[in-house]
C-alpha cells in the first residue's frame, strides 16, 4: 500500500510517500537506534578528548607572576643589547654599531 501526497500551495512540489508496510517501521528504530549509539561514542570520544587536554594544562609548570617577572628582568639585565651603548659587551671590533658611533664622533 503506497500513499503519496503531493503539497502545491504555489511552492515546490513536495512529494511525501509513505508504504505501509510494517517491517520499514522496525528497521527505522533500530537504525535511529545505530545513529544514536555512533553520536553517543562520538560525543564520548569529545569529552575524553577535552579531559586529556585538561589534564596536559594541569602538568604544566605554573610559576606566579612575581617569579616570572624576576626571570624576565635578570634575562634583560644579563643579555646584551648591541643597540643601547652601555650594554655593549662585544669588543669594538665586532660590534658594528659601537664602530659607526666612533667614527661619528672622528
Amino acid at each position: 500500500m503506497d500513499h503519496s501526497y503531493n503539497n502545491n500551495n504555489g511552492g515546490g512540489g513536495a512529494v511525501i510517500s509513505a508504504s505501509g508496510g510494517g517491517s520499514q517501521f522496525a528497521t527505522n528504530s533500530a537504525g535511529s537506534n545505530v545513529i544514536s549509539n555512533r553520536i553517543a561514542v562520538i560525543k564520548l570520544k569529545r569529552i575524553e578528548e577535552l579531559n586529556n587536554r585538561l589534564k596536559e594544562t594541569l602538568r604544566r609548570e605554573r610559576i606566579p607572576a612575581s617569579n616570572s617577572c624576576l626571570l624576565l628582568i635578570n634575562h634583560m639585565q644579563e643579555t646584551p643589547d648591541y643597540l643601547i651603548p652601555y650594554m655593549y659587551k662585544l669588543p669594538i671590533e665586532q660590534n658594528k654599531f659601537l664602530k659607526y658611533q666612533n667614527l661619528k664622533k672622528v
